[in-house]
């Protein structure tokens, strides 16, 4: 089971390679929208019940590798709220997306590590 853990990776790779074809494409590019911030906020209130219920659930299994799980864990819970966002937001500005969707998953990421070294202790 040791390759399982290593499919976040892979899947982030997919997503960079998504993103580098999608910012190629993007001629000439789409103009960003008026906002900026507020898209991360977005996301991160959109994830808070999923955080909450992921880190109960998790809470229940002994894992012996608190910051991996815990960083999982709000990976999956961020993508959600990103997902969402994305689906309703009317734009398609590439830079958009990667400034303001996927660069603060790596933030959520090493948040989550210190939140499963707080949280998920057995």
């Amino acid at each position: 089971m040791r390759r399982i853990a290593y499919l976040p990776f892979v899947t982030l790779a997919l997503l960079v390679v998504v993103m580098f074809f999608s910012w190629r494409a993007d001629v000439p590019p789409s103009p960003p929208p008026m906002h900026s911030f507020q898209c991360t906020l977005e996301i991160t209130l959109l994830s808070l019940l999923p955080i909450a219920w992921t880190f109960y659930v998790m809470r229940k299994y002994a894992s012996t590798k608190l910051r991996w799980a815990g960083s999982v864990a709000l990976l999956f819970a961020f993508s959600i709220g990103a997902l969402w966002l994305r689906l309703a937001e009317n734009t398609d500005s590439i830079l958009h997306f990667i400034e303001w969707h996927y660069l603060p998953l790596i933030a959520f990421g090493l948040a989550g590590m210190w939140l499963g070294k707080q949280f998920l202790k057995w």
